[in-house]
């Protein structure tokens, strides 16, 4: 009994596994029209709840911290370090997004390791910044989930691998408008400008 039910298991994972495997190397027909925006929003996923969790963050110390408040020695020390965190994640974010659309464009199949080495320490960044900024707002740092992003990571890679050249480009500039970071300062609010005398 025991042994007809390891059998059945494995038999399962077997089958599960080819499954996987076989619509993993499925490609759209020639035919069939490729959806590029469609294809960019359902793998950059991750990367867009990373950076939304990160600017939220932005929003509420500019917030908390307006330009024309007065901060002490400490707040002010402390907002500039946020503000180099920020800056650092959206650095390591812009790499790995940078490697991201060279793959894409080129169908280079050579990038993986080096991807996945830069999406852990994009996501690494990222949790310290928005830890940081959790401390600065006085709230519990919250877990980003790490295994999240490394399941996108994987997500990325079956589709470089799976791309047909003729869709590279227009997958590639779709992708870059809906994974790109902006500066601190691009979503920090402007300051009114003073009425002339």
């Amino acid at each position: 009994m025991r042994h007809s039910i390891v059998l059945s298991l494995v038999l399962t994972v077997i089958v599960g596994l080819t499954l996987i495997e076989n619509t993993s190397a499925q490609q759209p027909s020639s035919d069939s029209k490729f959806d590029a925006k469609a294809a960019a929003v359902n793998i950059t996923k991750e990367i867009r709840r990373q950076r939304s969790k990160a600017e939220e963050r932005v929003a509420s110390l500019n917030a908390k911290f307006p330009p024309a408040a007065t901060l002490t020695a400490k707040q002010t020390a402390d907002l500039a370090t946020a503000r180099k965190k920020y800056g650092d994640t959206k650095a390591e974010f812009d790499g790995l997004v940078s490697a991201f659309l060279v793959a894409i464009k080129t169908g280079d199949k050579t990038f993986e390791k080096k991807f996945k080495e830069n999406a852990v320490d994009a996501f690494k960044a990222n949790q310290d910044f928005c830890a940081f900024g959790d401390v600065l707002l006085e709230r519990t740092p919250s877990n980003l989930g790490a295994d999240d992003i490394v399941k996108a990571v994987g997500s990325i890679i079956d589709l470089v691998r799976r791309v047909k050249k003729e869709n590279r480009d227009a997958l590639a500039q779709a992708v870059e408008l809906e994974i790109k970071w902006k500066s601190w300062a691009d979503l920090s609010p402007k300051p009114e400008a003073k009425p002339s005398q």
